[in-house]
């Protein structure tokens, strides 16, 4: 009975030639072979490969430095700060977790890795994204009522853990379905351990209804929110200042008065925050692109075994590891307190001070803890150091 199963499942395997030469051709073997030619990855897959083994190298120890110099440097707990560390967890989670098995799988078109790690994954990997994005909107948010609002009750560190909590939440909630119907299949039961791949079990309808709602819920929306919050903080610091700076901005910074250094502190965490914002619709909308066409059908006018097609995949996914990898790069280059961090971090000495500027002065403060003029500004509730990053 086993026996005639086997032979079955056998016979109903179609082997080709695949281009090899005919004593190889409709033999096992020959197939097998002509599979493993086709995984090896091709010169223009090496190229893909390199970066993103640098993308993976910038990206772990990128966000891992900026969840470190924010836990051990107390002036650098700020509320914009937390939020910042939330988005850095979530990109050291998609780069470290995510990327190694799905790149892998993508290059060589099988998935090695079982059954158990297809799901979780796809599932980490759609939790951090959301996460991503959620956290960004809450940091618009944020900054519109520090900014627009400064008269109103700051956000407190309690509100922020609630709300950063919240986000992981609701973040599992939408990757929950790649928890519960992720499988893998198998394109040749005969041959299982090649040609395998993850998908969803549920219906074509339903994972395209599926994909719709994260691209709107987790792309378009976010983005519309995201713009109109920035648009009307750009207002108020650019346009309208903020309340209480009446004269215009000197060029001197010796002539800075209290009201302009907040203005430009705030101008500064605006400009980084917008370009890690527009980083993140930039890297995801190929991606999202692509979902559109294949869902019309437009890349089909280009032909189904066209070598573009896969190339295009390649790399829009990698530009979205590389927006997962790139803030802590801009916030080297647009935040001097992070810039000063970071070259902490790499200092020789271990209870070495580090200098950062704070808008018109420089202040020194020790490994663990803050001088008593960090303090007291601290204590009250400095909107120049609440606000600067």
């Amino acid at each position: 009975m086993e026996n005639s199963t086997l032979n079955t499942s056998k016979a109903n395997v179609n082997y080709s030639c695949w281009n090899l030469p005919p004593e190889y051709c409709g033999t096992r073997d020959g197939f097998i072979e002509k599979i493993r030619e086709f995984m090896f990855p091709s010169p223009e897959e090496w190229i893909v490969i390199i970066l993103h083994v640098v993308v993976f190298f910038i990206g772990t120890i990128g966000n891992f430095l900026v969840c470190f110099v924010v836990w051990r440097s107390k002036h650098m707990q700020t509320v914009t700060n937390l939020f910042i560390v939330n988005l850095a967890v979530a990109d050291f989670l998609v780069v470290m977790f995510c990327q190694p098995p799905t790149v892998l799988q993508e290059i060589t078109e099988n998935w090695f890795f079982g059954e158990m790690m297809c799901k979780v994954a796809i599932f980490f990997q759609t939790m951090s994204v959301s996460c991503s994005v959620l956290t960004l909107c809450a940091i618009s948010v944020e900054r519109y009522y520090a900014i627009c609002h400064p008269l109103k009750s700051r956000i407190s560190f309690r509100k922020v853990i609630v709300t950063i909590v919240s986000i992981w939440i609701i973040a599992a909630l939408v990757s929950l379905p790649n928890l519960l119907y992720m499988f893998l299949e198998r394109t040749y039961q005969d041959i299982p351990e090649y040609l395998t791949y993850c998908q969803m079990s549920w219906s074509s309808e339903t994972d395209l209804i599926y994909k719709a709602f994260l691209v709107i819920g987790l792309y378009l929306i976010p983005i519309l929110v995201i713009g109109i919050f920035y648009s009307i903080i750009s207002r108020h610091l650019w346009v309208l200042a903020i309340p209480g700076a009446s004269v215009p901005v000197s060029k001197c910074k010796k002539h800075f008065n209290h009201a302009e250094t907040q203005l430009i502190s705030r101008r500064k965490v605006a400009k980084m925050l917008i370009a890690i914002v527009v980083l993140f619709a930039v890297c995801y909308l190929p991606v999202h692109t692509l979902f559109l066409f294949r869902s019309t059908g437009w890349l089909s006018l280009m032909g189904n075994n066209s070598p573009i097609i896969p190339m295009m995949y390649l790399i829009a996914h990698w530009l979205c590891y590389f927006n997962s990898a790139i803030n802590p790069v801009i916030y080297n280059f647009m935040s001097m307190k992070f810039r000063a961090e970071f070259k902490c971090v790499f200092s020789c000495k271990s209870a070495s001070r580090s200098r950062y500027y704070t808008g018109g002065t420089f202040v020194t403060s020790k490994y663990h803890g803050v001088t008593a003029e960090m303090e007291e500004t601290i204590n009250n509730q400095s909107l120049d150091q609440m606000d600067s990053v």
